[in-house]
């Protein structure tokens, strides 16, 4: 399959968990973590309905971080 042809070529002929499935997890949580509003990376990946780009799309610690900041501001 090509799938394996790439993996092999790139050197991750052995990796298991290196799925097709794995990257629209890694591209959409990428975007966001990057500041794409979410509603972009819908129409990016063509999901129909925001809930669908939410499963895919993982927050990393230090966005929830900027959130308190934000909150915390004061002049």
């Amino acid at each position: 399959a090509i799938w394996n042809e790439a993996k092999a070529e790139t050197g991750f002929a052995g990796d298991k968990d290196l799925v097709p499935h794995a990257l629209r997890h890694t591209c959409a949580s990428r975007l966001v973590q990057g500041g794409i509003d979410i509603r972009r990376v819908q129409m990016w990946l063509g999901h129909q309905t925001l809930q669908m780009t939410m499963r895919y799309a993982h927050l990393a610690t230090t966005d929830l971080d900027k959130c308190v900041a934000v909150l915390e501001h004061r002049d």
